[in-house]
């Protein structure tokens, strides 16, 4: 991120790799398969206040031979 734009947040935003270290080590756990994949959407919704997230991993289920997580989502 920009230093400019890093500046108007005011506290520390964190690396992509520090967003990827977190998750990872959660999914090692949940998926210790490693057969997971996290699609999300890049840029602006990483370093914006635009919503807030919760989800809840209430189930898994196997779709053409890869693990796929049912969230539960809490706004």
């Amino acid at each position: 991120m920009d230093d400019s734009l890093k500046a108007q947040y005011g506290e520390y935003i964190p690396l992509y790799e520090e967003y990827a270290k977190t998750i990872g080590e959660v999914f090692a756990r949940e998926f210790p398969d490693g057969e997971v994949q996290l699609i999300t959407e890049n840029g602006t919704p990483i370093v914006s206040t635009s919503m807030s997230l919760l989800a809840t991993i209430i189930g898994k289920k196997v779709i053409r031979r890869k693990n796929n997580a049912r969230c539960g989502l809490q706004a």
